[in-house]
C-alpha cells in the first residue's frame, strides 16, 4: 500500500483526491498536514522515523509556510529530496510556476469530478509500481 504525503489547508479538496486517488484504483494511507508550519514539522519526523511517503502533493497557498518554500525543504533535506512531489494549487500564474521548478510537476486543481479523476490520473502515475519501504 502506498504512503501519500498531502499538504492542503482545504479539508473538501483533500478528501475529494483522496476519493479520485480511491476511484482509480489507488490504494493508500495518507497524511494530511492543513498548513505548512504542520507540513514540515510532519516530513522531519517522517525523515526522522518514517515511513516516508510514496508522494508528497502541495497546495501553494498555505497558512504560515507558502507551499514554495515547503518544496525547498523537501529538496534541500537527504531523506525527502528522492520523493516524488508534486503541486496541486488554484495558481496558474507564470510566477507561481517558476517558483515550483523543483517539483515533479505542477497541476492545477480540479474544478469538477471529471476533473478530479484526470488529476488523480496523473498523480497515480507518480507512484511507484511497488509501494517503497523507505
Amino acid at each position: 500500500m502506498s504512503h501519500i504525503f498531502i499538504a492542503e489547508d482545504n479539508y473538501s479538496d483533500a478528501v475529494l483526491l483522496r476519493e479520485a486517488l480511491r476511484e482509480n484504483g489507488v490504494e493508500a494511507e495518507y497524511e494530511l498536514a492543513e498548513d505548512g508550519e504542520k507540513a514540515i514539522q510532519k516530513l522531519r519526523r517522517l525523515e526522522n522515523g518514517g515511513p516516508l511517503p510514496d508522494l508528497i502533493v502541495l497546495d501553494l497557498n498555505l497558512p504560515r509556510v507558502r507551499g514554495q518554500d515547503i518544496l525547498r525543504f523537501i529538496r534541500a533535506e537527504d531523506g525527502l529530496k528522492h520523493i516524488n512531489t508534486v503541486i496541486v494549487t488554484s495558481s496558474g500564474a507564470k510566477r507561481d510556476r517558476d517558483a515550483c521548478t523543483a517539483a515533479d510537476a505542477y497541476f492545477i486543481k480540479c474544478s469538477d469530478w471529471d476533473d478530479c479523476l484526470k488529476l488523480a490520473q496523473h498523480l497515480a502515475a507518480f507512484l511507484p509500481a511497488e509501494p517503497s519501504s523507505h
